[in-house]
């Protein structure tokens, strides 16, 4: 257990590390997801000393959550010697997703990189289709949890709260109001849940506070 709960401290180390890293001096960092999964990935190795990678990117589910979007983990982080089985059995099979699959993890990680859009009032919006996506992650590691597959869930939100640019018009910083709006949307899906899903959210809105990467909801089992 004490293993366990290192391990998990190293983690949640680990995302408040890569939150500090998308504002850096007031810029963003991050332009694709993969690169907040890559710094997280590069972070965990370096910082948990066994001889063994414990934590490995995009981990198969045990079940589909829903037939769209992607049927894989992000990041998932394994106890050791799970870690050393998957080493020593897995890798050499050509269906080593199939096994990795089979493989309980401590916990998962979901990323979601999302911006606001101009709308035709004039007023950049977070997207509807961003709410969605992060609905299917975060359903994606209920189910996790549900099958037996994972122990702890983390879903990570960054948000660019300046519009996308389009037809050279110049960007626009969301409203405070349409974050919070969006985060309470996020909070009531979660709540309503049967597992417990460690919601993390940041924008580089300068109004929204605390500006690092921060839990901002979670459900409870």
């Amino acid at each position: 257990m004490a293993n366990k709960l290192h391990h998990l401290r190293k983690l949640e180390q680990g995302i408040d590390w890569v939150g500090q890293q998308w504002h850096g001096n007031g810029d963003r960092m991050f332009w694709w997801e993969a690169d907040v999964q890559g710094r997280l990935l590069g972070y965990l190795w370096d910082s948990i000393a066994e001889p063994v990678p414990l934590v490995h990117a995009q981990v198969p589910v045990r079940k589909k959550a829903n037939q769209g979007g992607r049927q894989h983990y992000d990041l998932a982080l394994f106890e050791p010697e799970i870690a050393k089985q998957i080493v020593q059995y897995d890798w050499r099979f050509s269906n080593y997703g199939d096994a990795l699959a089979k493989r309980g993890a401590l916990a998962a990680i979901e990323i979601k990189l999302m911006g606001c859009w101009l709308r035709k009032s004039g007023n950049p919006t977070p997207g509807k289709r961003s709410l969605g996506r992060i609905k299917e992650d975060i359903e994606k590691l209920e189910l996790g949890k549900d099958e037996g597959q994972i122990d702890h869930a983390y879903q990570l939100v960054f948000c660019e709260a300046m519009s996308i640019s389009a037809q050279g018009k110049p960007r626009v910083m969301c409203a405070l109001d349409q974050l919070e709006e969006f985060q309470n949307d996020i909070s009531s899906h979660v709540k309503g849940l049967s597992h417990k899903i460690n919601v993390y959210w940041a924008s580089n809105h300068p109004e929204d506070t605390p500006r690092w990467l921060h839990k901002c909801c979670e459900s409870s089992e």
